[in-house]
């Protein structure tokens, strides 16, 4: 709860910040170029601005969740909003994926996860992903499980463009899971995506993918691209 309350709060002062910066860009007052961030980007997200003569912020959220055993179980969750408020874009989501399976005596299980975000237009990007793996053995059984999840928050300025490129900062931290994974029940998957685009123009495309094979395998995936130019 800390950490959510520490970057909700990261967050708010980068709003108020931008937000006042470009009322004093429209407005016309002379503002000094803030200095650049050199930090490496995280390799889960980029934030390119788009080819020369576009405009516009897109963001593309997604991920997949691959289970395998006799009983399996694969979920996901995609959240996706970008709008335009005139002064500045915002986008901001989170992509979500699990995957957990459970062997017969004496046989295998798999479980892996994956979320990312790619973020183009933007002046400034924050992101972090947070992954969590564990596998045990009880009984002649196996069991595994694995969680990932990438949030991101980024802004476009309208008119107005970093001299050395956007700044990108993030994360990713994995950890292993103290707990063993909850029994399984049969091979179920299950999927939502919600992708929202607010402005003049704006698309949003999504691809997606469930499918379960009986005592065998489940299988979630999915890409949201949101759009507004």
């Amino acid at each position: 709860m800390a950490g959510k309350l520490k970057l909700a709060g990261i967050v708010s002062k980068v709003v108020a910040f931008i937000t006042g910066f470009a009322e004093n860009i429209s407005a016309g007052k002379a503002i000094a170029q803030p200095e650049q961030i050199d930090q490496q980007p995280d390799t889960n997200v980029a934030g390119k601005r788009p080819a020369e003569g576009t405009d516009g912020l897109r963001l593309e959220l997604g991920g997949e969740a691959n289970a395998i055993g006799d009983d399996t179980h694969a979920a996901g969750s995609v959240s996706s909003k970008v709008v335009d408020t005139g002064k500045v874009t915002i986008a901001s989501g989170s992509a979500t994926f699990s995957a957990s399976a459970q062997s017969s005596p004496d046989g295998t299980a798999y479980a892996a996860a994956y979320s990312y975000a790619d973020v183009d237009g933007a002046d400034i990007v924050l992101t972090r992903t947070r992954g969590a793996t564990h596998t045990s053995q009880i009984d002649s059984q196996t069991y595994t499980a694995e969680t990932s999840q990438t949030r991101v928050f980024a802004i476009d300025i309208e008119g107005f463009d970093l001299p050395r490129g956007p700044i990108v900062l993030g994360g990713t931290m994995w950890h292993g899971g103290s707990n063993r994974p909850q029994p399984i029940q049969g091979n179920v998957a299950g999927l939502t995506v919600e992708a929202e685009a607010h402005g003049d123009n704006t698309s949003v495309v999504v691809d997606a993918t469930v499918l379960t094979v009986e005592d065998q395998f489940s299988g979630v995936s999915a890409t949201a691209v949101t759009e507004v130019a």
